[in-house]
């Protein structure tokens, strides 16, 4: 395994943009994550999004993106496109609990992400390339008019071409939402 000794810029860095910034370079380093900086670079992200009110209580929004993130060295630098639909229903609260309305939502994402060339200290002769599924459902209880109960579960579903990086999780979120 092949690691940068921390506060030592490697030498693509002399090309980057981040060579020199603050927010670049040795400080992310540690000894528990000694070639962290290897990640640092500039994220460029194009993004379109669009919804349609289907009914009164019933919108649907449809969004993608495209972003290219630069890095210290190119196994970590990568392109990557989304796409994601979802669907929302506002109803009134069930037995009148709340006097606010409440949201359903469905939302389906789709996620590609092709890196640049292959990563010497994983597959040096594969260049990664995941594909991520994720599928979210979640409740949004109104308690006043500005004061919001989320409820939120989402599974994912991250396959990759090489095997370190497939991975499925489930999680649930519950928090609240202030509007202003």
């Amino acid at each position: 395994m092949t690691t940068v000794p921390p506060c030592q810029w490697p030498r693509s860095a002399a090309k980057s943009p981040q060579r020199g910034r603050s927010s670049g370079g040795c400080r992310f380093n540690s000894s528990q994550l000694p070639t962290n900086s290897l990640f640092t670079g500039a994220v460029n992200i194009l993004g379109v999004t669009s919804s349609y009110q289907l009914t009164k209580t019933i919108q649907l929004g449809l969004s993608g993106y495209a972003s290219h993130q630069l890095a210290q060295r190119d196994f970590n630098a990568n392109w990557q496109n989304s796409i994601s639909g979802g669907i929302s229903k506002e109803y009134a609260a069930p037995f009148a609990l709340t006097e606010f309305p409440w949201v359903a939502t469905l939302s389906v994402q789709g996620i590609w992400t092709n890196y640049q060339s292959p990563d010497p200290t994983v597959d040096p002769t594969t260049v990664r390339a995941d594909r991520e599924l994720d599928i979210t459902l979640g409740n949004t209880i109104g308690l006043t008019r500005d004061l919001s109960l989320l409820l939120q579960a989402q599974y994912t579903n991250h396959n990759s071409n090489i095997p370190n990086f497939r991975f499925t999780d489930t999680s649930v979120v519950m928090g609240t939402t202030l509007s202003f």
